[in-house]
């Protein structure tokens, strides 16, 4: 197996798991799946269902075919931040593209835009992989980067700021706090 088809798998993975893990808060709340799924239907709480597939799909690939493949950390580090970049925050472009630009709200077309944007990061990453040149500074901005977007989500599931984005249309609230 090469790293084109690990990427092409990785769509359907990540797929699959961030539609099964929108769920998973309703199924079992906690403060742990808080911080990890999605707790209202915010845009930026659907933002963050593809956060930890994105960490589970990219984490296990490179255990499981850093040898195998001869993968360079550093190189697949910068290329899993991107997608996971690219991926979360296209999300919302899209979507207040086709809701709020074109009156577009259909349950599929909410659907392809989660494959649209999976299938984008992972693409670049791809891309990334295979023709990043090394340099210190992109690593290094890659980790804060990915702790920086990681602790956002933390935090604003439990003190969002009171913008649309941050809104659960269909009970006017913010956060988690009105699930209790």
């Amino acid at each position: 197996m090469n790293i084109k088809k690990i990427k092409i798998i990785s769509v359907f993975f990540i797929l699959g798991l961030t539609i099964l893990f929108h769920f998973l808060y309703d199924w079992w709340p906690n403060i742990i799946f808080s911080t990890l799924f999605p707790v209202n239907e915010s845009i930026w709480e659907h933002m963050k269902m593809g956060l930890l597939p994105t960490i589970i799909w990219w984490g296990l690939t490179y255990l499981l075919f850093k040898d195998k493949l001869k993968l360079d950390f550093k190189r697949y580090f910068v290329a899993f931040t991107v997608s996971l970049l690219v991926s979360t925050f296209l999300m919302p472009f899209l979507y207040y593209t086709y809701r709020y630009g074109l009156g577009v709200h259909l349950l599929i077309v909410d659907i392809l835009n989660l494959l649209c944007t999976v299938t984008m990061g992972q693409l670049l990453a791809l891309h990334i992989y295979n023709h990043y040149s090394w340099k210190k500074i992109y690593f290094n901005l890659c980790v804060i980067v990915l702790i920086l977007v990681v602790l956002s989500f933390v935090i604003f599931t439990f003190n969002p700021p009171h913008i649309p984005i941050f809104k659960d249309y269909d009970t006017g609230t913010y956060g988690i706090y009105h699930r209790r």
